[in-house]
Parts: C-alpha cells; sequence; structure tokens
C-alpha cells in the first residue's frame, strides 16, 4: 500500500521516469525505490525489537458500577476553618469518597478553604 502510494505521487513519479524508461535502468532504479517506499522499512524494525508477550492485569475498574453509591451527608461536608493539610499514612487519606449530591454555599465555601491551603 506504501508501495503503490509512493508510486502515485507526482513527485517520486516525475523524478523516476526518465530512470524508470531505460529497460537497463529499470532493475536498479526499482530496487532504490523499493528501498524508500517499502512497508517493510517502516515496520521491521519493530517487529525485530519486539518484546516477548506478557499477561496484563487489570487494576482500575472502568465504567459504572451498579452498586448503591454512598451520598454525602451535610455532617461529611462540614469543616472548621483553618483546614490543615493531612499527609500520609493518615488512615483517613484510604477512606472511600462518597457521592456529592447537592452542591450548596457549604460546599463552596470549603472548595474556596481547600484552594486557600494548597495554593497561598
Amino acid at each position: 500500500m506504501a508501495f503503490a502510494s509512493c508510486l502515485h505521487s507526482s513527485y517520486l513519479s516525475n523524478t523516476f521516469l526518465p530512470i524508470l524508461r531505460h529497460r537497463s535502468a529499470l532493475s536498479t532504479s526499482t530496487s532504490h525505490l523499493h528501498r524508500f517506499c517499502s512497508p517493510s522499512r517502516f515496520f521491521s524494525s519493530a517487529n525485530r525489537f519486539r518484546l516477548p508477550l506478557m499477561q496484563v492485569q487489570v487494576q482500575a475498574k472502568r465504567g459504572f458500577s451498579f452498586k448503591e453509591e454512598v451520598i454525602a451527608s451535610p455532617a461529611d461536608l462540614s469543616f472548621e476553618a483553618p483546614l490543615k493539610i493531612v499527609e500520609y499514612p493518615d488512615p483517613i487519606l484510604r477512606a472511600k469518597n462518597k457521592l456529592i449530591s447537592t452542591f450548596d454555599d457549604n460546599l463552596k465555601k470549603l472548595v474556596d478553604e481547600m484552594f486557600d491551603v494548597m495554593y497561598k
């Protein structure tokens, strides 16, 4: 396919057309053309260094879960300023996230406070 596209391109056909008309130069010209336009030129190096196939295990769960999500209550979103940065290995960092169903002013204040702690 790449070889055919090389032959049909106007630049290459105009360049090699005088050479290809001569019968004696036909064999050498086509070998040079084949070397430049051969699909094996693009794929042979990749096949040469192919790694052996290994079994891959999926670690992340993709898609939607059919389990019911736990929705965060207003008590879960309550906070006292100033917030503190929690560092590893605090067990709160391993807690499962809860789904937020309502975006109210209390949540907006929490987000603003979090950005202030992180970036100021």
